[in-house]
């Protein structure tokens, strides 16, 4: 049986970058543009999470994964 280990619920801007191979920049704009929403965490000053599951739903595959014509 094999075993994953579960995702985290929040990525930095760098840590979602780094997963995606994009520039921190490049999460910066789409935050600024609304296709990512950035939440600032409590007692955390500058500190800024991504949600993981709608950084990484910006990055799925078009058609849904299936490549079969």
């Amino acid at each position: 049986m094999a075993t994953t280990t579960p995702q985290p619920k929040w990525y930095t801007i760098s840590q979602a970058a780094e997963l995606h191979l994009v520039h921190p920049m490049t999460i910066r704009r789409w935050i600024a543009q609304g296709k990512l929403t950035a939440h600032r965490m409590a007692g955390g000053g500058k500190s800024i999470r991504l949600d993981a599951a709608q950084v990484n739903a910006l990055f799925a595959p078009a058609g849904g994964g299936n490549s079969a014509a």
